[in-house]
């Protein structure tokens, strides 16, 4: 573009220097290196013989002949003249709509102003200053052309009225101002060829505009639809996480009730259990002390009749008879012993019957036990179920602060394109280095979402649905992204692909050894590795793109990293299934993205 502007400046500066009065011939002359050729348009005049002036037998009618001549040819390059003028007002007055269309167009663009967008406005302030200059060349051809046709109104008159003087006086005058004449008109021909290369030039620069103003409503459109679909999924994860809190309060509401139901029942059970072992016990002590004491006191009155008995009759036996008969002692000690017997067997029974209480006992124990476990494992899927609700709280709430700062940066973006402020930004209108804003603190959770949206070649739109969805229609793709930490993968396109640094209470993370490993059908890998002195700011994105990526704006600009082992980050070819790994420093597996096309 300096060039063009240069060689505009030396052709308005050599039109000026030789513009001079056809009436005075003698400032006319051309400079020596200036080689003039004139084009077919001109071929006419250019092939015209020149009058034999040293014909003494001419007279002045040949003269005004040659002058009527050269006086219609110029009419005919002032009509020339003029239909350039009208066509470049015409130009022009298209140029002035075409650029209130994308003035228009620019305040829908919103978050497009990039680079691009500034180059673009400065194509458009270097066009606008050709047409100036075009213009002020216009107006000055005009300037020209008026003060020749007065000057050969005034020669034609001063011709008129100078017949009778000696045409040998002034046929050297005629000669050098018809050939001052033919250099003038070699001269606007040329302008008149350089201003229609100029032409040429700014058409093309206008379609090539056009083109881009085109990718730009793609993009735009692509963006769209994507917050449209995040705020599908949006409703729809606020609606499971209604659904899933409704169920959750009732099932609690159930298990306590029913827990408290079973803890009575069981309480009461053992109540009642401990209640009939400690009567049955009294009763078995009672009874057994009433026997014991019946039958001591039985034997104890027979033993004290057995002496009365005994004394009595020992004053009346004989001598001889004083012992008493072994036989007699052996059935007192049976029957005594058949007494302990008896009172042993029924002592046996209680016993048993004390030991199967006790049995009783220890199932009820262990049934309390197991249902105190039980109990345990339900408060534990109750918390687990808390943690779980919690989670998805904290989920929503990041995709809600997600779409809360894109809505905030479109809004920022539309209020500085009203105003007329450009900003750097990338083609598809998100700054890389771009702070990711956080509205409340959450916790550092380790978690993993499931992304399925459908695609089609020309839009390759990505869906947070936090569920995964199978289908078989064609073009679809399904998407599994996992945040294994502080980083995920997002905006996996065929061009490029981001790395967000967005967790909560998260820093600035050295890229130092990184690597970006990407695979298809579990094939070769391409390996890409981060410079030494890349940094991952926190709550900002970086953009890898690929070696083959359109549309990169300035992507070549020093900062912006390039894959060159890599053509294209997503794939289009059904069946293939793309994986994305970033790993750090030691090899640990920080993010990973994966894709396949059904």
């Amino acid at each position: 573009m300096p060039l063009k502007k240069e060689k505009h400046h030396q052709i308005l500066t050599g039109v000026k220097f030789q513009t001079t009065p056809l009436a005075n011939s003698t400032n006319t002359t051309l400079k020596s290196n200036e080689n003039v050729s004139l084009t077919n348009t001109y071929s006419n005049l250019t092939t015209t013989e020149k009058p034999n002036l040293n014909n003494d037998s001419i007279n002045s009618l040949d003269h005004l002949t040659i002058i009527r001549d050269q006086k219609t040819e110029l009419d005919e390059l002032n009509n020339r003249f003029s239909n350039y003028v009208i066509a470049l007002r015409k130009k022009s007055k298209e140029n002035d709509d075409l650029q209130k269309k994308v003035d228009v167009e620019k305040q829908k663009q919103k978050n497009l102003i990039s680079q691009d967008n500034q180059d673009l406005e400065t194509k458009m302030n270097e066009l606008r200053h050709e047409m100036d200059e075009s213009a002020v060349l216009t107006e000055h051809f005009i300037l020209k052309r008026n003060q020749a046709l007065k000057e050969l109104a005034l020669l034609k008159d001063k011709i008129r009225t100078e017949e009778d003087f000696s045409y040998t006086k002034r046929r050297q005058a005629l000669e050098n101002e018809y050939q001052e004449t033919l250099a003038q008109l070699k001269e606007l021909t040329n302008h008149y060829e350089d201003l229609e290369k100029i032409s040429q030039a700014n058409k093309k620069e206008m379609n090539q505009m056009n083109d881009l103003y085109k990718k730009l409503e793609d993009e735009l459109h692509d963006l769209i639809l994507n917050n449209m679909r995040l705020q599908c999924n949006l409703r729809t994860i606020e609606e499971q996480t209604l659904l899933k809190k409704a169920i959750y309060e009732t099932e609690k509401a159930e298990l306590v009730n029913e827990q408290i139901k079973q803890k009575q029942f069981y309480t009461n059970e053992l109540d009642k259990a401990i209640e009939d072992i400690k009567h049955d016990f009294q009763t078995l002590l009672k009874n057994n002390k009433t026997i014991l004491e019946n039958s001591y006191t039985e034997r104890i009155e027979q033993i004290k009749t057995q002496i009365l008995t005994y004394e009595a009759n020992k004053q009346q036996e004989i001598p001889s008879t004083s012992r008493i008969s072994i036989e007699t002692l052996y059935n007192e000690l049976k029957q005594t012993e058949n007494a302990r017997q008896d009172i042993e067997n029924e002592y046996r029974l209680l016993i048993d019957l004390y030991i199967s209480k006790q049995k009783e006992k220890n199932q009820i124990d262990e049934e309390r036990v197991h249902l105190d476990n039980e109990y345990n494992r339900l408060i534990n899927e109750i918390n687990h179920l808390t943690d779980a609700i919690e989670i998805g709280k904290q989920y929503w709430l990041s995709v809600h602060f997600e779409l809360e700062t894109y809505r905030r940066l479109l809004d920022l973006e539309t209020t500085k394109s009203s105003s007329n402020i450009i900003h750097t930004s990338l083609p598809n209108g998100k700054q890389e280095n771009s702070p990711i804003e956080e509205q409340q603190q959450q916790q550092d959770q380790q978690h993993q979402q499931m992304i399925t949206v459908k695609k089609n070649d020309t839009q390759r739109a990505i869906s947070k649905t936090g569920e995964m969805k199978i289908t078989n229609e064609e073009g679809s793709i399904l998407i599994c992204n996992i945040i294994l930490g502080k980083f995920d993968i997002d905006q996996v396109q065929p061009g490029f692909i981001s790395i967000n640094n967005a967790s909560t209470n998260c820093v600035d993370q050295p890229l130092k050894g990184w690597t970006l490993v990407r695979s298809i059908n579990d094939g070769p890998e391409s390996v890409f590795q981060f410079p030494d002195s890349c940094v991952l700011k926190a709550r900002t994105r970086v953009r890898v793109y690929s070696n083959k990526a359109e549309n990169m704006g300035n992507s070549t600009l020093h900062g912006r990293l390039i894959a060159t082992s890599i053509p294209a980050w997503a794939s289009t070819v059904q069946g293939d299934n793309v994986k994305i790994v970033l790993l750090d420093e030691k090899g640990i597996n920080r993010a990973q993205y994966s894709e396949t096309w059904q």
